[in-house]
């Protein structure tokens, strides 16, 4: 799922159903992309809570080059933590993970509402497990 830009005019409400395409689109590419799946004011609250997460997280040298030879495993380790990741130093953080969904209290609220398990269910997705979640920071435009 993916967060809509300001420029999208986002429902006050998540949708309730999915299209044929859509489920389509799911059982063919193994991924959904919902455009302004959340109104503004839920999305305002998830900035705020990134915000604050940027200035206060542990942050940490990301090892997680797919040629390295302990990629996976440094990802499996950091699965119950949340970090940001960066270049290292006073490098901007390039991504805050990899359990906002169990830690940070605003994307738990989100992340098990009803409306993630409804999609679930209309994706026919039996045992639904959030395994992994991160923001990416993308530097802001001048």
């Amino acid at each position: 799922l993916t967060m809509s830009s300001a420029e999208e005019q986002p429902s006050p409400t998540p949708p309730t159903s999915l299209s044929e395409e859509q489920i389509r689109a799911y059982q063919r590419d193994g991924f959904l992309v919902l455009k302004a799946f959340w109104g503004e004011a839920i999305i305002q609250e998830l900035i705020q809570c990134i915000e604050e997460l940027e200035k206060n997280v542990k942050r940490v040298k990301s090892p997680f080059k797919s040629q390295q030879k302990n990629s996976a495993r440094d990802l499996i380790d950091s699965a119950h933590q949340v970090v940001g990741f960066g270049a290292g130093g006073k490098a901007p953080i390039q991504q805050i993970g990899h359990c906002l969904h169990r830690m940070v209290p605003s994307f738990r609220k989100h992340s098990y509402c009803d409306e993630i398990w409804k999609l679930c269910r209309a994706l026919d997705v039996s045992n639904p497990q959030i395994v992994q979640s991160k923001v990416v920071l993308k530097p802001k435009a001048h």
